[in-house]
C-alpha cells in the first residue's frame, strides 16, 4: 500500500512539473498577450528599375502577435551601411493589416542617379512599445534596361573570330558550332545556351550564361557544367571580356558579337595558364 502511495505521488509530481512547463509556453508563445516580434521574411530583396523609369518591390512582414486593428511598424534605415542614393527610392509604411500575421513593405523606386551596378539600402525596424525587431534587410538597387523576351533567343551560328588557346589543341575552343539560346527560366534578363568546348579535338559540353546588362553583355560562368580541366579537380571557366561588348535593341538581335575571357581568373582548370580573350560572332538562323 505505502509503495502504490508513492508511486502515485511521483506521478502527480510528474504531471504538475509537465503542466506548468506546458502553461509557461503558453505565455511566451501567446499571439494575442505575448511580446509581438515583427521580422522581415527574407533577408535580402531586389530592387530594379528601369533606365529612366521607376521601379518597386514588396517585402513581406512577419509578427508574432495577431490584432483586430491595421498596424504600422516604423522602420529605420541604417546610414552606415546604405550606399544607394536616397533620391533613388520612397520607403512605404510596413502595414500588417488587422486579424493577420503578414503584412507588405512597398518601396518605390526612380532612376535619378540608378547605377547598373547595385548599391544596398540597409533596413531595420525600430524597437518601441514592447516590439522587438530580428536581422535587418539588405535590399539592392539597380538599374534595368527593357528587353523583349524572345530578343536573343532562337538557334544562332556561333563563330569563333579571333583569340588563341594556350595549348595546340585548345587553339579555337568555341569554333564553329550552331547553339540554341533560350531565356533563363528564372531571370527573364538572362541568356542560356549549351556548347561544346573545343568541339575538334575534346567536344566537352558546357553551358554559358549571358546577362543583358542595360545594353552591356556580361558572361556569367558560374554554371558551367563540363568538366574538362588538367588536375581533374577544377574546371575552366569563362567569364566577361576584357573589353566590353555592347549590344543595341533597335539594332535587333540576327547578328552580335561578344568577348569571352576563357581561363578565367581562378578557374583555369588547374593548367596554370594566363586568361586570353576570343571575341565571338552569333548569327541568327
Amino acid at each position: 500500500m505505502k509503495k502504490m502511495k508513492k508511486v502515485i505521488y511521483v506521478c502527480l509530481i510528474a504531471l504538475i512539473s509537465f503542466s506548468c512547463s506546458v502553461n509557461e509556453d503558453n505565455v511566451l508563445f501567446d499571439p494575442v498577450n505575448g511580446q509581438t516580434l515583427v521580422n522581415f521574411a527574407t533577408a535580402t530583396a531586389d530592387l530594379p528599375i528601369l533606365l529612366n523609369g521607376t521601379g518597386s518591390v514588396d517585402i513581406q512582414v512577419e509578427v508574432t502577435t495577431i490584432s483586430t486593428e491595421d498596424r504600422v511598424f516604423n522602420v529605420n534605415i541604417d546610414e552606415d551601411q546604405t550606399t544607394a542614393d536616397p533620391a533613388n527610392y520612397t520607403l512605404g509604411q510596413a502595414i500588417v493589416p488587422a486579424n493577420s500575421f503578414l503584412g507588405t513593405l512597398t518601396i518605390q523606386g526612380v532612376d535619378v542617379t540608378v547605377e547598373v551596378a547595385a548599391e544596398t539600402l540597409v533596413l531595420e525596424f525600430v524597437e518601441e512599445n514592447g516590439i522587438v525587431t530580428d536581422t535587418p534587410i539588405i535590399v539592392s538597387v539597380f538599374q534595368v534596361c527593357p528587353v523583349r523576351s524572345d530578343f536573343f533567343t532562337g538557334t544562332y551560328l556561333m563563330e569563333q573570330l579571333s583569340g588563341v588557346g594556350p595549348f595546340a589543341t585548345l587553339q579555337t575552343v568555341f569554333d564553329v558550332q550552331t547553339v540554341e539560346i533560350t531565356v533563363d527560366p528564372n531571370d527573364e534578363l538572362v541568356r542560356v545556351f549549351d556548347y561544346q568546348y573545343s568541339p575538334s579535338t575534346f567536344a566537352s559540353d558546357f553551358q554559358l550564361q549571358i546577362s543583358l546588362v542595360c545594353d552591356t553583355f556580361q558572361v556569367n560562368g558560374d554554371i558551367q557544367t563540363g568538366s574538362l580541366s588538367c588536375d581533374g579537380a577544377t574546371q575552366i571557366g569563362q567569364t566577361t571580356g576584357t573589353v566590353p561588348s555592347f549590344y543595341s535593341v533597335p539594332d535587333g538581335d540576327d547578328m552580335f558579337e561578344i568577348t569571352i575571357t576563357d581561363f578565367a581568373e581562378g578557374r583555369d582548370g588547374g593548367c596554370g595558364v594566363d586568361p586570353y580573350d576570343a571575341l565571338v560572332r552569333f548569327t541568327k538562323q
